[in-house]
């Protein structure tokens, strides 16, 4: 050895050195596998020289004769395994090509095999490892060069600095073995030393272009992230502006006025022709919201399949459905749940005619998202009618308190004043209730209330309006009935509380006075027909009580 090899020698080891040392580091700080196997592999080539020349070099003596008896094949068994190991960490081999993987896998399990028989040290294989060691390396070498020449074909920029490795070693090893042989010069016998050197550099630079790959990646993954978060903004601000206009423009909390304003709102955003609800109560299965032409089109395309439709509503799943009509007509059905339960279900039915393409994914989002918001439009609808029937009855006799019967009356008699239907009304008054409540009790109060509650509902008719107007005072809006016939029915209410027998009363009985008024005097004014009953009533009291009395004809205007 030339004092110029050992030169070039001390300087490779110093750099592989150096290297091993600053990836140690790094993993250190990463915990990234990739620079554990880099300094695995420079650690055990640069242990592979010193075992290989140990002697020839300016090596402290406990080092000399700490590695004199090693054997180099196994540091470079180390050295080839986790430089293939190496490779496959940073490049996605088993993605591009499973050929090469196995290869890559079979190559790295020999040299490991290998490297464990070396530490048997057993002298008889020394010579049968030595040839298998080089014939794996050989293939190693050519099978590496030829699969980083192919993934570098196939845009993997970090593999370039692999195949410029495998090839640098490939050819310093060529040019050792025939100076070997003695076909070249002796000097070029130690090229495979910088080209160790060489190839660990070059496998050091894979690290930070695949650190860049890396980066770009994210970077485009964030651009990807970006772009859906804008879509999902401004699929969101449709989605608000809708709900706002469809807020705006809703006219009550009824279910009919609610499902309204769905329609309205999904034809107006949604690519579709027309859209429905199909509202499904008791197995019974009706189609909403739609009138005219879009109905007898609706009808031609669901002809036999309503029940299938049905089916899919039950489900409270979405569905998209193409169906053919008519001569090579077609159609495609979105199916989007609104509100499901045992007995109810609301589904909305959006329709594209002539057209087989459904909604995109944005599309039926959104109409999903108004669904949800109808839904709970629904159930608020549901739990306001169930509040507000528990505020408008009376909890001790189930009829209407005065504030309904206000309200309802108000609207029935603007309804027959549009119609010009008659209407009466009944102010009724049980005689002496407070004496009685006083004697025998609040309990028996309450059961004389009830019981002349259920005398008025049996006389009276389920259109009729009933109500308790406080203590002993009832009324009764009766609409398309004449006084005459009006008085009949209170006739038939009062000898029908007239006839209940209480024990605790023995043979007093219970009786009531009625007032009785009508629009044919006293006009649409719900005012004025209870002033006029009242006096009646009153009447009705100074007579004797136990009686029905008519109002007198009002000399005012009735409008």
């Amino acid at each position: 050895m030339t004092p110029f090899t050992e030169q070039v020698l001390t300087l490779s080891l110093g750099m592989l050195l150096a290297l091993m040392i600053f990836n140690i580091c790094i993993f250190i700080r990463a915990r990234k596998s990739s620079y554990l196997f880099f300094a695995i592999y420079t650690g055990a080539t640069l242990l592979y020289l010193v075992s290989h020349d140990a002697s020839r070099l300016d090596l402290p003596a406990f080092i000399l004769e700490g590695w004199a008896n090693q054997q180099p094949l196994f540091f470079a068994a180390i050295a080839a395994a986790f430089a293939i190991r190496f490779m496959l960490s940073l490049v996605p081999v088993k993605e591009e090509s499973h050929l090469i993987y196995v290869a890559c896998r079979t190559l790295y399990s020999t040299l490991l095999l290998i490297a464990g028989s070396c530490l048997l040290n057993l002298t008889s294989l020394d010579q049968p490892l030595t040839i298998l060691f080089h014939g794996v390396l050989a293939i190693t070498f050519i099978a590496l060069s030829t699969s980083s020449l192919i993934l570098v074909r196939k845009a993997h920029s970090n593999t370039s600095f692999f195949f410029m490795g495998w090839l640098v070693i490939s050819l310093g090893s060529l040019a050792s073995l025939l100076a070997i042989e003695g076909y070249t010069n002796d000097v070029l016998r130690w090229a495979y030393f910088p080209a160790l050197v060489v190839q660990a550099i070059a496998f050091s630079l894979a690290l930070p272009a695949y650190t860049t790959t890396l980066y770009r990646t994210y970077q485009q993954n964030y651009a990807l992230m970006e772009n859906s978060l804008q879509r999902h903004y401004r699929h969101r601000r449709i989605y608000n502006d809708a709900v706002k206009h469809y807020l705006d423009n809703l006219n009550g909390m009824d279910e009919e006025a609610i499902g309204s304003r769905l329609l309205a709102t999904l034809n107006s955003l949604l690519p579709i022709n027309t859209c429905a609800l199909l509202h499904i109560r008791n197995n019974q299965i009706s189609v909403i919201g739609l009138s005219g032409q879009q109905k007898v089109v609706f009808e031609q395309l669901v002809d036999g399949r309503l029940t299938l439709l049905g089916n899919i509503a039950r489900s409270a799943e979405e569905a998209t459905l193409q169906m053919q009509y008519g001569h090579h007509q077609a159609a495609s059905f979105s199916i989007i749940p609104v509100l499901w339960e045992s007995s109810h279900t609301w589904t909305v039915v959006l329709l594209r005619q002539h057209d087989k393409t459904p909604l995109d994914k944005d599309q039926l989002q959104l109409a999903s998202d108004i669904a949800s918001h109808t839904r709970t439009l629904f159930q608020a609808s549901k739990r306001y009618d169930e509040l507000r029937r528990e505020a408008d009855l009376d909890d001790l006799t189930g009829m209407c308190n005065r504030r309904a019967f206000q309200r309802d009356a108000t609207a029935m008699l603007k309804r027959l004043q549009q119609e010009t239907k008659p209407a009466t009304l009944l102010y009724m008054d049980i005689d002496h209730f407070k004496p009685l409540n006083d004697t025998y009790g609040h309990a028996f109060g309450d059961k004389v209330l009830q019981m002349f509650a259920d005398v008025c509902r049996d006389n009276l008719r389920s259109r009729d309006l009933l109500a308790r107007m406080g203590g002993e005072e009832f009324v009764a809006l009766i609409p398309h009935a004449t006084p005459a016939r009006t008085e009949q029915i209170a006739e038939r209410i009062r000898t029908g509380l007239l006839a209940l027998k209480f024990e605790e009363l023995e043979s007093e009985k219970v009786t009531l006075s009625i007032g009785l008024s009508s629009t044919e005097h006293c006009g649409y004014n719900l005012d004025r027909l209870l002033d006029s009953a009242d006096r009646a009533l009153y009447r009705a009291k100074s007579d004797g009580r136990n009686r029905v009395r008519h109002s007198e004809p009002e000399t005012q205007s009735l409008i």
